[in-house]
């Protein structure tokens, strides 16, 4: 089951953070951090970007994305330690897995496909009222939906989404707008 927590936690700092696949496969056990500004307490991820040029970036997220790094932290510990030792490159990434004893341990890449995994595991279906605010809210997409969503399906997850989510319940909930 570390591979479901490990996706567990991979969507929880996706979700929460709206950041690119990209984004998220950089984060480190120490890219969650905490500032206050005028007595408010932000939540925040830092990693690497690499849209328009790579550099460091910030996000702000919430607060169980806090326990997330650090359930992630603990799980991949022994794994990146190995992968470190045995590596002419060492990483201080987060998202390690091993597969077998035997084998070496890995970067995980695949995302798309452990999210498929995921959603068949904890049968993540597609109700009704799901397909039509899917609909509802991608009125340029129907084409997309009509192909990978339907109803009593497992849900067609896959990484873009996280960000598409987060800005449209952002929007949706009048928490910013389209030019934040």
């Amino acid at each position: 089951y570390y591979g479901q927590l490990i996706t567990a936690c991979f969507i929880c700092c996706g979700a929460f953070s709206g950041m690119r696949v990209s984004e998220l496969t950089e984060l480190t056990p120490h890219s969650y951090f905490n500032t206050e500004f005028d007595g408010t307490t932000f939540h925040m991820l830092q990693s690497r970007t690499f849209k328009l040029g790579q550099k460091k970036a910030t996000w702000v997220t919430a607060p169980i994305v806090e326990k997330a790094i650090q359930l992630v932290t603990v799980l991949t510990e022994a794994w990146r330690l190995e992968y470190n030792q045995l590596s002419t490159r060492p990483l201080d990434i987060l998202w390690f897995n091993r597969e077998a004893r035997s084998k070496k341990p890995v970067l995980i890449s695949d995302w798309n496909v452990r999210l498929q995994r995921f959603v068949r595991h904890f049968n993540i279906t597609v109700t009704q009222e799901d397909y039509q605010e899917c609909v509802t809210c991608n009125p340029n997409s129907t084409e997309s939906i009509h192909k990978y969503i339907h109803q009593g399906k497992p849900w067609h997850l896959n990484t873009h989404q996280f960000r598409r989510t987060l800005a449209f319940f952002t929007i949706k909930h009048r928490l910013g707008n389209t030019i934040a």
